[in-house]
């Protein structure tokens, strides 16, 4: 695989193009520039927030997850990372939410953290 696509990859995970302009050693200009030129001028739209990605890191920063467990997915996602970002760049408006996320939502929607209410507030963003 080609610095770029490596690069793009990297920045679908979440990666800033600073922090890729330093990893890389390319200009930070240039990176946006060949993003442009190769994935289309709207590139930065292509960044899904809300997918599958983020549910698995906040997946993998569980305490209670046995390394064992999460050795065995970060292998299985650096296997499958192609398709994976190929699945959330197809799926950008279908959101997936993750415990954390949902929580974070209750309690700056409903300024409340109990139990009803976050499956209220499920059921809303559901319909």
């Amino acid at each position: 695989m080609d610095t770029l696509h490596k690069a793009f990859q990297l920045y679908l995970q979440g990666y800033s193009l600073r922090n890729l302009s330093k990893r890389f050693n390319i200009p930070k200009s240039t990176l946006s520039y060949k993003f442009k030129k190769t994935f289309g001028t709207e590139y930065t739209q292509l960044r899904n927030n809300h997918g599958v990605l983020q549910v698995i890191k906040e997946y993998l920063h569980n305490p209670n997850l046995p390394s064992k467990d999460r050795n065995t997915i970060k292998k299985w996602f650096n296997n499958n990372l192609s398709t994976i970002l190929e699945s959330e760049i197809t799926n950008i408006n279908n959101p997936l939410y993750s415990n954390s996320y949902l929580d974070k939502l209750t309690r700056q929607e409903c300024s409340h953290r109990s139990k009803d209410w976050k499956q209220l507030f499920e059921v809303i963003l559901s319909a």
